[in-house]
């Protein structure tokens, strides 16, 4: 096998810097974000301050992931972001179903790492802005 030039990853690294496309320093998300979620580089500092204080810090971190990986993903992916357990993400995960942050929809899954199908979950943006906006 002979070595080629990948021109694709050569024009993403003069557009973007020679980090374009590492996982640590890409932080552009793959769908895009409700501008007020969303600065550009990250998650609002005021939107994060509000969550730090409706949510707990275990469903803060899940939520966190969530949206970093483009405001949907599966139980595996948010896993393999933030290093915690299955059990652990799938309790984070019902919490915040309960509330009507997290959803999913009927057909929308992907085959997950062991061949199965794997649901994926979405960030509902009206409940999300309704609970962190909320008066007390």
């Amino acid at each position: 096998m002979t070595w080629q030039k990948n021109i694709h990853k050569q024009e993403m690294i003069e557009r973007f810097g020679q980090t374009a496309g590492l996982p640590l320093f890409d932080s552009r998300p793959t769908t895009s974000l409700p501008d007020w979620i969303w600065n550009g580089n990250g998650i609002s500092a005021e939107v994060y301050r509000k969550m730090e204080l409706k949510f707990s810090d275990d469903a803060k971190e899940y939520l966190r992931a969530l949206l970093l990986l483009g405001g949907q993903a599966t139980d595996h992916e948010v896993k393999d972001a933030i290093r915690w357990d299955l059990h652990i993400v799938s309790a984070r995960r019902n919490d915040l179903k309960k509330l009507g942050v997290v959803v999913s929809y009927p057909g929308k899954k992907k085959p997950g790492p062991y061949g199965m199908a794997n649901t994926i979950w979405f960030v509902n943006y009206n409940q999300l802005y309704k609970i962190i906006n909320e008066v007390q």
